[in-house]
């Protein structure tokens, strides 16, 4: 099952779905989708609902027990943003990190704790990102992959450009 504001992701979803529901997030769930789900995906959702909290309270009730939720969520303290900020730009875009349709924005400890404050426990927490290595990436690739993965393993909320969660109920 699937849940989408897109009516092209509808059609696409459709594909590999059993059921797919046209609707916005913001008025909730669809009134009957059951309990019983083991996953949750909410990928690059929680950023764009005015109260995310109510979303995953409702997720909470259809999840079987022992069910769990993956979040991805865009990181608005990455490193690119934060030279940004130190150079006073505030700028939203088409898409990306600074989306004008983003209504919250989240690090990596405030998506860790909206996930707590609503009764998830974390069972994992890491970060996809990368660290300002630009011309090492062009002669040694695999050097700056290793590197990306220490910075991101080492400091998730500066290098990580996606924040990902997975976590059950508590």
């Amino acid at each position: 099952m699937g849940v989408t504001i897109s009516p092209a992701e509808e059609e696409k979803a459709s594909r590999y779905c059993t059921q797919v529901y046209l609707r916005d997030l913001e008025s909730g769930l669809p009134p009957d989708v059951s309990g019983g789900f083991n996953l949750i995906v909410f990928s690059h959702v929680l950023e764009h609902i005015r109260n995310p909290s109510r979303v995953l309270q409702e997720a909470r009730k259809v999840l079987a027990p022992g069910g769990r939720i993956a979040v991805a969520l865009p990181n608005i303290l990455f490193w690119r943003c934060r030279l940004e900020f130190v150079f006073g730009r505030f700028e939203y875009e088409e898409s990306g990190l600074m989306d004008n349709t983003h209504v919250h924005f989240y690090t990596y400890i405030s998506g860790k704790r909206l996930l707590e404050d609503n009764g998830f426990q974390l069972i994992k927490s890491t970060v996809e990102g990368s660290f300002p290595l630009r011309p090492l990436r062009r002669i040694m690739p695999g050097a700056a992959n290793f590197i990306d993965g220490i910075a991101c393993k080492l400091w998730p909320g500066c290098f990580g450009h996606q924040l990902l969660y997975i976590a059950e109920l508590r």
